[in-house]
């Protein structure tokens, strides 16, 4: 019997390839075959396979349109194109400089192939409840910009994700004062068991947003609240994700999360203490 990655590699063969030059010609692409996928690092390709059955007729390359490229920074914004990498973003002198906790949380993504090659956009489109970008996107109050709207991660991630035909564009993040990023990665696949993504900003209270232990990644209210009285690690009280529907699945249990949880919360809100 033939081994099932033959039948991968001859389906691979089968596959068309269109190399987009700007956003219009890789939205039209998608628009003229409904089935195709839109590509850059591929890091996420696998995953979308297994999800789909094989279903995708050809891949749109993004990897060299200008407009999804680059960084720049405009006031309290860091702007970055969707098709920057992480290992970019972790290597950035003014994203360390402007928002440090994003730069360790991009260095410390996957493995060195992931940070080389996966990019923002492509970990942000996945909407993936374990994602450790949408805990730091919720934090930080990031916008998406599509070439079709402008949408904030709390609306993003709460509702239905981009239309087939939408391609993310850019991701405006806000820079905060102190950020810190801590997680339980899972042995095999790195991805969040628990991730807790704090951010601290003038004039306003705390954020904090968490991944892996919800059914979707979403921000803590009452964790915030708590911290704009005291700042502290011991200001994350025992019943701090008390009244929340954690998950459980076959890698950990609801109980065992929740305190996790708590651990994770308090090693972020002591790391930008140091900051």
């Amino acid at each position: 019997m033939a081994h099932p990655a033959c039948g991968i590699r001859k389906w691979l063969a089968a596959m068309s390839f269109f190399q987009a030059s700007s956003v219009e010609d890789a939205v039209k692409a998608k628009v003229n075959a409904p089935k195709s996928a839109f590509i850059a690092g591929g890091q996420s390709l696998v995953p979308r396979l297994r999800r789909s059955g094989h279903s995708f007729s050809s891949f749109i390359d993004l990897s060299r349109i200008e407009a999804l490229l680059g960084m720049r920074t405009e006031g309290e914004w860091l702007d970055v194109g969707a098709a920057v990498t992480h290992r970019e973003l972790a290597d950035s002198d003014a994203v360390r400089r402007r928002a440090p906790g994003l730069a360790a949380l991009a260095g410390g993504l996957g493995d060195p192939q992931v940070r080389n090659r996966g990019t923002l956009g492509g970990a942000v489109a996945e909407r993936d409840p374990r994602s450790d970008w949408a805990a730091a996107l919720l934090a930080v109050d990031a916008q998406l910009i599509t070439n079709r709207r402008q949408l904030g991660a709390e609306e993003y991630f709460a509702g239905a994700g981009l239309a087939p035909d939408e391609l993310l564009c850019r991701v405006r993040l806000r820079c905060a004062r102190t950020g810190a990023y801590a997680k339980l990665p899972a042995q095999a696949s790195r991805q969040a068991i628990v991730g807790v993504y704090v951010a601290r900003f003038e004039g306003t209270a705390p954020r904090v947003a968490v991944t892996g232990a919800f059914a979707r990644p979403q921000r803590v209210a009452a964790l915030e609240q708590a911290l704009a009285q005291t700042f502290a690690p011991e200001a994350v009280a025992d019943d701090a994700f008390a009244g929340l529907e954690v998950v459980a699945d076959a890698v950990a249990g609801a109980a065992y999360r929740e305190a996790m949880l708590r651990v994770f919360a308090r090693r972020a809100v002591a790391a930008c203490m140091q900051q």
